[in-house]
């Protein structure tokens, strides 16, 4: 296991700057991985820190090791950084067998041919692949060859693994078996990783501290439970899954949340995150998510829910999705759909009351519009 430092880390294509002077510590045994929509940077990051990449300026630590200084001139080559990479693509030569391709990385650090045979064993028996070293791998599956290219990447037994989006390319049952292999495989082999993924269920399953990133520059760290609960700015919030955003102005910030009033509401609501940034009268943007919202009947409210109109009904099997109408705000809400009902409870036109949870709003910046992150 290492630690990896990075300092000032750029990166330029031409004109433009797709890493822009990122710090990042990542310590040993973490499973760290790096979040974003396409463009972010995440994988340029990566593949500087392997060394498919040369950097325009900072410096790279591998295990106290420097093995990139723009400073110092110091760049070196990815075969001697002791880390294994998986790729998006698998990367397998097609015309090798399971065994000869995962032995290949033992074979370009000249082990020798008398331990190899163990080494690729033991390797492919941690990802269950033991009984089908003697096949091509273009006889076997995409789930059967992502495991090749992790067992490959770990048969050096590297102090640092990387991944490229791994499970790209998988079906949506089989992601979720990996997730759970993956997450398992760290646990017992312990390599500090660094993983690059657009998917937030990836990053919020595998990681032990996520990086949101968007334009080259890193928007928040922290556990997965930090970023889902509590995003710093109104990217991360819409990136991670929020997704109703509501303009307000801050009424009061003398307790623990702000008193806020969003546009068109007709009574004041309570948001966690603006007290301490804010003052009575500034502009505010709020965001919840669209399942800690309950809609009732207008009779059978409470005297804080709020008045809406129903404009869209989307069933979905175990939730309906809602879209209200709340002053000048349309308000997501997607609600479980009860035992035995058939049918959505409101229909469109349909006038109801919305309920927010307690702690679900939160305050995430100023009304000014944010970039809007692409997701696949």
């Amino acid at each position: 296991m290492a630690a990896v430092t990075i300092r000032g880390l750029t990166k330029r294509y031409g004109d433009v700057t797709v890493v822009d002077e990122l710090d990042l510590d990542v310590a040993e045994g973490e499973f760290l991985t790096l979040l974003g929509p396409s463009g972010c940077g995440k994988t340029t990051t990566l593949r500087c820190v392997a060394g498919l990449e040369r950097p325009d300026g900072g410096e790279i630590r591998i295990g106290g090791r420097v093995i990139v200084s723009s400073a110092g001139g110091q760049f070196v080559p990815p075969e001697k950084r002791d880390a294994g990479m998986v790729f998006q693509s698998y990367a397998l030569w097609p015309h090798m067998t399971v065994h000869n391709n995962v032995a290949y990385p033992l074979r370009m650090r000249r082990r020798s041919k008398a331990e190899i045979p163990g080494l690729v064993r033991a390797a492919l028996a941690m990802v269950g692949l033991d009984h089908l070293a003697g096949r091509s791998v273009s006889a076997l599956s995409g789930g059967q060859q992502q495991r090749v290219a992790l067992a490959r990447a770990l048969v050096a037994q590297p102090s640092l693994l990387l991944f490229d989006e791994p499970l790209s390319n998988l079906d949506a049952k089989l992601r979720t078996t990996m997730r759970t292999e993956l997450h398992a495989l760290h646990k017992r082999v312990g390599t500090t990783s660094i993983y690059v993924t657009h998917d937030q269920i990836e990053a919020l399953t595998l990681s032990d501290r996520i990086v949101v990133m968007h334009e080259g520059k890193i928007h928040q760290v922290g556990t997965p439970e930090e970023i889902y609960t509590h995003p710093a700015d109104r990217f991360v919030a819409d990136f991670i899954g929020f997704e109703n955003f509501l303009t307000a102005t801050v009424v009061d910030t003398s307790g623990a949340a702000a008193v806020v009033q969003a546009d068109g509401f007709p009574s004041v609501l309570v948001a966690r995150g603006g007290s301490a940034a804010h003052r009575a009268g500034d502009r505010v943007t709020l965001t919840v998510r669209a399942n800690t919202i309950t809609l009732l009947a207008p009779a059978d409210g409470p005297a804080h829910a709020i008045p809406a109109e129903v404009t869209a009904v989307a069933y979905l099997g175990d939730q309906v999705e809602y879209l209200l109408a709340v002053g000048p705000h349309a308000l997501k809400v997607r609600m479980a759909t009860p035992t035995g009902q058939a049918l959505p409870r409101w229909k469109e036109g349909d006038r109801v009351v919305a309920v927010i949870q307690q702690e679900a709003l939160l305050v995430v910046g100023s009304p000014a519009p944010a970039p809007s992150p692409q997701r696949s």
